[in-house]
């Protein structure tokens, strides 16, 4: 298990107004002694300030992959994080675990400072109009959010797709300079014969290609 310290506060710093955190993990866990049901586990903050021992995502007692959905609920709103837990001997601060997305449990990207910007003047243009309420502003921001979803950076390259077709043949070589040819007589006057060979050898080379020459060196 792994200590996380949770420390919400509000925009002047100060410790955020009393809410409470439901942790739940994204699917059916199974150890050898029990099974962990993907039910919420919830935790009252004192002073926005709260300890929750948590099961490792990764090196822990659960196998496979896996995160935690924590839902942050507040008076006006709730935010939702799906997380990572490390395996830690050491308290981790709640503001430091990865989130990630929740279909793949990838981690994500992190935001661009223009794309806060956007959100932030949208939030200001909203609370000044009279009569539009807090749950109002979020609402209008969660359906901005739905329109302009934040895209990732481009994921790794796939396999190596399969060979293709073998192409043409190539434009038949040409015979050195300084190779040897072997000259057959064509009937009027000696031919070059690029196929013929010279064997020097003990051994008949047997059926060889016209104008071939055998030096027998088995006397």
């Amino acid at each position: 298990m792994t200590a996380v310290e949770i420390d919400l506060r509000n925009a002047g710093l100060g410790p955020a107004t009393p809410r409470v955190l439901t942790f739940v993990p994204t699917r059916r866990l199974t150890a050898p002694s029990h099974v962990v049901l993907p039910e919420p586990m919830r935790v009252a903050l004192a002073n926005g300030k709260a300890t929750v021992q948590l099961a490792a995502t990764n090196g822990g007692t659960y196998a496979g992959l896996w995160a935690w959905r924590v839902t942050e609920y507040g008076p006006l709103a709730r935010h939702v994080r799906t997380v990572l837990v490390p395996n830690s001997a050491t308290p981790l601060a709640y503001s430091a675990l990865v989130d990630v997305d929740p279909a793949t449990l990838a981690p994500e990207v992190p935001p661009p400072a223009a794309w806060w910007g956007e959100i932030a003047d949208l939030r200001a243009q909203l609370a000044a109009l009279d009569g539009v309420s807090p749950e109002e502003v979020e609402a209008a921001v969660e359906a901005w959010l739905a329109a302009n979803p934040l895209a990732g950076e481009p994921g790794p390259a796939g396999p190596a797709g399969p060979a293709g077709p073998e192409g043409p043949a190539g434009p038949a070589g040409s015979v050195p300079t300084n190779a040897m040819l072997a000259w057959r007589w064509g009937g009027s006057a000696y031919v070059a014969s690029t196929s013929a060979g010279h064997y020097v050898g003990p051994v008949d080379p047997g059926n060889v290609p016209d104008g071939s020459i055998w030096d027998d060196t088995s006397a």
